[in-house]
C-alpha cells in the first residue's frame, strides 16, 4: 500500500485495499487500514464540498475515516462482501450507514431506460 500511494489514485487504493482484505491474508487488517487510509482519502473533501455545495467545508480525521470507511464498503458490496466480515476494522457510524445505502440506491438506479429496454429485447 504505502508503494501504490506514490502513484495511485485514492480510487485505486481503496481497490488495492480491498482486493488485499478480499484475496490474500493480512495478519492486520486494522493495522493496514490504520497505516493506509489517510492515502485513500485525499479526494473525499472536495467530494463531500461538491456533493454539499459548500467548498468551504472542513472535515475532521474522524469524519474523513469514516467517510472513506463508506467509500472501502461500496467496493466490499460490488464483491458480495462486507467491512463488517472482518472483525477488527473500524465500523461505519449507523447515522452514516443511511447515507452509504441511498448511495447505493441511487447506484442501483442510475441506469439508461431505453438501453435496458433493448438489451431485453434482445435478451
Amino acid at each position: 500500500m504505502s508503494e501504490g500511494a506514490r502513484t495511485a489514485t485514492p480510487y485505486q487504493l481503496c481497490d488495492m485495499f480491498v482486493t488485499f482484505l478480499n484475496t490474500c491474508f493480512v495478519a492486520s487488517p486494522k493495522g493496514l487500514w490504520e497505516h493506509s487510509w489517510k492515502s485513500m482519502s485525499e479526494d473525499i473533501l472536495h467530494k463531500r464540498q461538491r456533493i454539499l455545495g459548500h467548498s468551504n467545508l472542513e472535515l475532521d480525521d474522524e469524519t474523513l475515516e469514516q467517510y472513506t470507511l463508506i467509500e472501502v464498503e461500496k467496493l466490499m458490496r460490488m464483491q458480495d462482501r462486507s467491512l463488517n466480515d472482518i472483525k477488527e476494522m473500524p465500523k461505519i457510524k449507523p447515522v452514516l450507514l443511511k447515507e452509504l445505502g441511498n448511495s447505493l440506491w441511487n447506484q442501483e438506479m442510475d441506469y439508461d431506460v431505453a438501453e435496458e429496454t433493448l438489451r431485453h429485447d434482445r435478451g
